[in-house]
């Protein structure tokens, strides 16, 4: 996500981003949102529904969807939590769109077919696979 957007919602909430201020070694919001733009409406939605009492302390994508990890949530925070994480599947990560969205193979990403294009993400599995392996054992143990 842009600084730009990380700090509006800094800026909107900063009780439940507090954490944003310690190291990476203290708390994951160190590294600040680990995600594209396409998901700052859905976030800060979720971030206006949450308690006054919740710390957020890592945001991101992870296999093509949203993780917001929290301390002090109730049962109903959480609920919330996995609507939206439940709802970062149908909607572009880069863009925010919610027309023709998909996961990409390999690599996951969740996006529409726009973005999809626009990022020429085509990323095959055995290249994926692959690649780290020729590192570590050599190009001719890959085959």
């Amino acid at each position: 996500m842009t600084k730009e957007l990380e700090e509006q919602l800094y800026k909107k909430y900063p009780n439940l981003f507090i954490q944003r201020r310690w190291s990476i070694q203290e708390s994951a919001m160190g590294w600040g949102f680990q995600c594209d733009d396409g998901w700052y409406e859905l976030i800060d939605v979720l971030c206006s529904k949450l308690s006054s009492n919740v710390e957020a302390t890592t945001v991101k994508e992870k296999f093509g969807g949203l993780r917001f990890y929290i301390n002090n949530g109730t049962d109903k925070d959480y609920e919330l939590i996995f609507q939206a994480q439940r709802d970062s599947y149908r909607i572009c990560e880069s863009c925010g769109s919610t027309n023709q969205v998909k996961q990409t193979k390999g690599w996951i990403s969740t996006l529409c077919k726009k973005c999809l294009k626009d990022k020429k993400v085509k990323i095959p599995w055995k290249q994926l696979f692959l690649t780290p392996f020729k590192l570590i054992f050599g190009e001719n143990n890959a085959k």
